[in-house]
């Protein structure tokens, strides 16, 4: 009887001192995800949760408060960088356009059409960069309307080419268009809008007297647009779509571009789930595909 006291009482005590070790593993990650939590809800987010206890519940918990962490860290950053950009495309040109109109108030200029219509080219360049956030944002908050038509990619091609006529002509850049037409159903506007980016990105990153093709895939329903520019570096790729990424950002500011056009096509083409693609090498160019989905073809 005694022995079985004796062992009932080991197993009793083993029993608490087991309960209590748990308790005590399992207590301190906890307390730590709930002072990480506090950290957080006080825009802390340089913390994380270095502790596992081999516990699959648990470190699933570990792992996706840290994994939250994160991203509100890279999420608070890239807000950052975007005012830091934003403020220092709007200061450029308002800098510019507020010395030049001291200096025809002091009478240093003179005042004449071509200066009113530098004045006239600041101020647009703004509103077009205004604009451009603004559809950025709507993208982000998930209200971006798009007025879904049935049309031919030709036609869209047509008319982005008609828009950036004048760029061309600058540039002179020839632009020829190859392949089959086949029709979708997307937002013209906003396509279109695409093609004028990219057809405006390939002329302004080529030499002059450079040829640009379009080429029109009607059987894997595809567009490409094809420059003999520049191109682009292989550690800057990841990064074009990306918004104010500086690639020879003076060259786009001369030309008035707003420094998120890539941006802009990247966000529209995702709102169309038409995956867009780039291939480019340095001093041979850049080729821009655009795969439209299934759902967007229309049969001839």
């Amino acid at each position: 009887y005694l022995s079985l006291l004796l062992v009932s009482l080991i197993s009793a005590v083993s029993a608490v001192v087991y309960a209590l070790f748990m308790a005590s593993r399992l207590s301190l990650p906890i307390e730590k995800m709930v002072l990480h939590t506090q950290h957080l809800s006080h825009g802390d987010y340089t913390h994380t949760i270095d502790q596992h206890v081999h516990i699959r519940e648990i470190d699933q918990l570990i792992d996706a408060v840290n994994h939250l962490s994160h991203s509100l860290s890279s999420s608070e950053s890239q807000k950052k960088q975007l005012i830091q950009d934003v403020s220092h495309e709007l200061k450029t040109p308002l800098t510019s356009l507020r010395l030049q109109i001291e200096a025809l108030k002091e009478g240093l200029i003179e005042n004449n059409p071509q200066q009113l219509t530098r004045f006239i080219n600041e101020i647009d360049f703004i509103n077009h960069l205004v604009d451009d956030l603004n559809l950025l944002s709507n993208y982000d908050s998930n209200v971006l309307n798009l007025n879904v038509v049935t049309c031919s990619i030709r036609t869209i091609i047509d008319q982005a080419i008609q828009q950036t006529q004048s760029l061309q002509s600058s540039q002179y850049i020839k632009i020829k268009v190859k392949g089959d037409d086949f029709s979708v159903n997307v937002d013209r506007n906003r396509l279109t809008q695409v093609c004028v980016n990219l057809i405006k990105n390939a002329t302004i990153y080529s030499d002059k007297n450079r040829e640009l093709i379009i080429y029109l895939d009607s059987h894997n329903h595809s567009l490409q647009i094809i420059d003999q520019g520049y191109g682009i570096a292989k550690e800057d790729l990841p990064f074009i779509f990306d918004r104010f990424y500086r690639v020879e950002k003076s060259r786009a500011r001369i030309h008035g571009g707003s420094g998120i056009g890539l941006s802009i096509t990247k966000a529209l083409c995702d709102a169309h789930q038409i995956k867009i693609n780039v291939e480019s090498e340095l001093g041979k160019g850049s080729t821009f595909t655009l795969y439209f989905h299934n759902f967007f073809i229309t049969s001839s």
